[in-house]
C-alpha cells in the first residue's frame, strides 16, 4: 500500500476527516506495539477512566486507537491494516456510547437537607457543595443523576438494599463498608459538643471521658450520623450516667438543646451554623472547646446496584477534579477559604 490515506475514501466524509486528523496526533506509550484486541481493550479501559466526553472530539479517540507514528497496532501492509483501521475506527466512533453504558440509567442519589453541602435551592433543585461536585463528576463521565430527598437513616437503608445508588457526605464506618463503595468527597468534618451558651460554665469538658464524671448527662445525636471511629466507639458503650438521645434530624436536636430537653449535642462544625440560622436566635448555642477531626466525608455507592468499575470511575473523575483545581475553586466559592488539605 503506497498511501496511508488509501483506507479512507470509501468511509463517510466526517469519518475520513476525523481519521486524517487523528493520524497527526501522538499515541500513548501503553498502546504502542499491542495486538489489535489488546489495543482496543486498553483504549476502552483508558477512555472510561478519563471520560470519552472529555476527549477533544472523535479524532482524539481515533488517535488513541489508530495512531501509527509510534508503531501502535501495526498489521501487515497487504490490506490487513486498512481493514483493521476501518473496523477499529467504527468501534471508536461508537465508543462514547459504549463508555456511557456504565451509566445506562440515571443514578439515584438519596439526600437530606444539610447545608452548605446539600439543600434545596431557590429553583427547587438540590444545591450545595457536595451536589455541585457530584454533578460535575457525573458530567465528566456522561452520567445523569436523579436526586431523591429522604431522611438520612432511610438513605443509608435504601443504599444497603440497592434502592438508591448513592448518598453524600457519609463518614466511613466498618458497618457501611459492608454495603457501600467509598469515593472521596473532598470535605473535612470536625465534630464538636454543642451547648446552650448560658450553660457553658456547667460543662468543663476537655475529652469525651469527662462526660462520665459530671453526673447525669443527656447527650443528643442524630440518627444515622457517624462522628468518626473513636467517638462512635465511645457512643456504643457510654458511661452509665450518659443517656444518649437520638433525634431524626440535626434541626430537631438543636431545638431540643434550646428547649433544655438535652444537655449537649454532638454535631459537625460545618453544619450547625446553617441549621441555627433557621431556628430562633435565643437561647444561643455555642460549642465546647474539644474538636474531633474525623477526616473527609465520602460519596457512597451501593454495592448492590453500582458496579465497582463505575464507583472507581467516579473516584478517578473526582481525583482529576482535585488535581486540575476544580475542587479548590468550588470549595472557596462555597466556604470563602482555601480547601483544607491535610
Amino acid at each position: 500500500m503506497s498511501s496511508r490515506r488509501a483506507g479512507w475514501p470509501d468511509w463517510p466524509a466526517s469519518l475520513r476527516s476525523q481519521g486524517a486528523a487523528a493520524e497527526s496526533l501522538p499515541v500513548p506509550p501503553e498502546l504502542a506495539h499491542c495486538s489489535w484486541f489488546d489495543c482496543l481493550r486498553s483504549s476502552a479501559e483508558r477512555s472510561v477512566r478519563v471520560s470519552w466526553l472529555e476527549l477533544i472530539g472523535n479524532s482524539t479517540i481515533l488517535a488513541y486507537i489508530l495512531g501509527e507514528q509510534q508503531g501502535a497496532c501495526r498489521l501487515d501492509e497487504k490490506g490487513g491494516y486498512v481493514r483493521f483501521k476501518r473496523f477499529i475506527g467504527l468501534c471508536a466512533l461508537a465508543a462514547p456510547a459504549w463508555a456511557g453504558s456504565l451509566c445506562d440509567r440515571p443514578l439515584s442519589v438519596g439526600w437530606e437537607e444539610r447545608p452548605p453541602y446539600h439543600y434545596l435551592g431557590r429553583d427547587g433543585q438540590p444545591a450545595g457543595y457536595s451536589v455541585e461536585l457530584l454533578n460535575q463528576a457525573a458530567a465528566r463521565l456522561g452520567c445523569r443523576v436523579a436526586y431523591r430527598q429522604m431522611p438520612w437513616s432511610r438513605a443509608l437503608q435504601d443504599l444497603r438494599l440497592g434502592k438508591v445508588d448513592a448518598a453524600m457526605q457519609a463518614l466511613k464506618t466498618r458497618e457501611r463498608e459492608a454495603y457501600a463503595c467509598y469515593v472521596p468527597g473532598y470535605s473535612i468534618s470536625l465534630v464538636q459538643l454543642w451547648v446552650r451558651r448560658d450553660h457553658l460554665a456547667q460543662w468543663p469538658v476537655e475529652r469525651l471521658e469527662d462526660l462520665g464524671r459530671l453526673g447525669l448527662v443527656r447527650l443528643g445525636v442524630t440518627r444515622g450520623d457517624s462522628y468518626g471511629e473513636s467517638v462512635d466507639g465511645w457512643l456504643r458503650k457510654p458511661p452509665p450516667t450518659v443517656r444518649v438521645d437520638t433525634g431524626e434530624t440535626l434541626e430537631n436536636g438543636l431545638r431540643k438543646l434550646q428547649l433544655g430537653r438535652i444537655d449537649l449535642l454532638l454535631a459537625t462544625l460545618d453544619t450547625v451554623p446553617n441549621e441555627l440560622a433557621r431556628l430562633p436566635q435565643q437561647p444561643a448555642i455555642a460549642a465546647l472547646s474539644p474538636v474531633w477531626r474525623v477526616g473527609g466525608a465520602f460519596y457512597v455507592f451501593s454495592k448492590r446496584s453500582v458496579s465497582p468499575g463505575l464507583c472507581q470511575a467516579f473516584a478517578d473523575a473526582l481525583r482529576d477534579m482535585k488535581r486540575d483545581g476544580t475542587v479548590g475553586r468550588l470549595y472557596r466559592s462555597r466556604f470563602n477559604i482555601a480547601y483544607p488539605d491535610p
